[in-house]
């Protein structure tokens, strides 16, 4: 079970009485907790509000409906099951490729000889790049020029510039467009010692899913606060009541040892006064 939690990314734990008063279930959540892993809470039990170290655990965390799963078909537990799978996102996924070892990939293999693979396309030539000449420098101004003339010089000759680094974009601009698309890419036919299966990982990726992973980041650092902050309160409270309990305890022998002198002090009186008396 260690074992278990100390490679997973995501927990997943049911919230349930029974869930509670398991010890196995309470051993493996304390230790998720302790790992500091994600752990997702789905509510098996309707109306169950969970206390002690399970209400701790759990904290603010919002849980997924399950209690009712077994009445859906498979349209609405597929949806049901997708709203968790969300939760869950990227977490978990294996990005390293898969080897099935040969003698497996032999017996999976049908007995009829393997037909060789088709000749891979030849890719389309490269379009030609145009290579545009180096600006010129501007002219150097006459050493006799004014400054206001040098001035007006070298602005027409940075216009002159521009207006070259303009038809100079346009002409990229418009060779880029006459570019093919490229070409699908080639399948090839397994080899004969293993078989290799790559998971193909999106190379560009959107603003929302970073802004929804730092959402996530941020909704767990505050969970884990939450429990934190609890955790420390219900200590205090337990030490309270502990220091409480003392002080009363403390009172009561006190209380008693006060009625025993009074009654010490009492029978003193009596046997003085009987004395007297005789």
């Amino acid at each position: 079970m260690s074992d278990a939690i100390e490679g997973a990314d995501v927990m997943l734990y049911s919230v349930s009485l029974r869930y509670k008063e398991s010890s196995n279930c309470r051993l493996e959540a304390n230790y998720a907790h302790q790992q500091e892993l994600d752990m997702i809470p789905l509510m098996l039990q309707q109306a169950y509000s969970p206390k002690g170290w399970l209400g701790l655990i759990m904290g603010t965390r919002m849980w997924y409906r399950f209690w009712d799963a077994e009445s859906d078909d498979d349209a609405a537990f597929e949806r049901r099951l997708h709203t968790v799978v969300r939760e869950i996102g990227d977490r978990g996924k294996l990005t390293s490729t898969a080897t099935v070892p040969e003698s497996a990939s032999k017996r999976a293999r049908a007995p009829a000889p393997a037909r060789a693979p088709a000749p891979a396309p030849a890719p389309a030539p490269a379009p030609a790049v145009a290579v545009f000449p180096a600006l010129p420098p501007p002219p150097a101004p006459p050493p006799s020029m004014d400054d206001s003339s040098r001035l007006a010089i070298e602005r027409d000759s940075l216009m002159q510039q521009v207006q070259q680094l303009s038809s100079q974009l346009a002409s990229i601009s418009a060779s880029a467009s006459s570019i093919p698309p490229s070409q699908s890419p080639v399948t090839l036919a397994p080899s004969t010692s293993t078989t290799t299966t790559h998971t193909s990982t999106p190379l560009l990726l959107s603003e929302s899913f970073y802004l929804e992973r730092a959402e996530r980041q941020a909704e767990r650092q505050a969970e884990r606060e939450r429990a934190e902050r609890a955790e420390r309160l219900e200590r205090e409270r337990a030490s309270a009541a502990e220091r409480a309990d003392r002080a009363s305890a403390a009172e009561r022998e006190q209380a008693r040892l006060t009625a025993l002198l009074v009654c010490a002090a009492a029978m003193v009186a009596c046997a003085c006064a009987l004395a007297r008396a005789r």
